[in-house]
């Protein structure tokens, strides 16, 4: 880990952490042992923001059956793309999906999270030991998913 900043200013100590691209918290803390603590926590959190490699390898194939899986890579996550839509995605080694009529009717009460800070809420899918769930649950949401948007001519 990486501190970017450390400064002491009259008895207190500002860390400085980058937690996500573009976002910064900052901690003003006077106890030392508290600092430690703020510290190790702050470490765990940074290292399971990001989506693993091997978890996306593990989705991709359970998703294997389905012909046109894709994904992108974005910002640490991956998102899903189903015959050219956007289904979900991995955010923080969880599958998430939209919310449509067909994931409602297969995850009923489903919980529903965020993949980021400030971003609209998705369906957390649970079962995903079960390959023959999620072929089903990406076969009967791509009818109600939005075509994709079409790519901007560059000039």
């Amino acid at each position: 880990m990486e501190l970017h900043d450390k400064k002491i200013l009259e008895g207190q100590i500002h860390f400085i952490l980058p937690l996500r691209i573009g976002k910064v918290e900052r901690f003003q803390i006077q106890d030392m042992d508290l600092i430690k603590e703020v510290l190790n926590v702050l470490v765990v959190r940074r290292k399971s923001m990001a989506s693993s490699k091997d978890y996306l390898e593990f989705i991709l194939d359970q998703l294997s059956p389905l012909d046109e899986i894709t994904y992108r890579a974005m910002m640490r996550e991956y998102i899903l793309y189903y015959r050219g839509k956007i289904v979900g995605g991995i955010y923080d080694d969880r599958l998430l999906v939209k919310s449509t009529k067909a994931s409602n009717a297969l995850i009923p009460n489903p919980t529903l999270e965020p993949p980021y800070e400030g971003a609209k809420e998705m369906i957390l899918v649970e079962d995903v030991d079960s390959s023959e769930f999620l072929v089903q649950l990406f076969e009967d949401m791509y009818d109600e998913l939005p075509a994709p948007k079409p790519k901007k001519k560059k000039i």
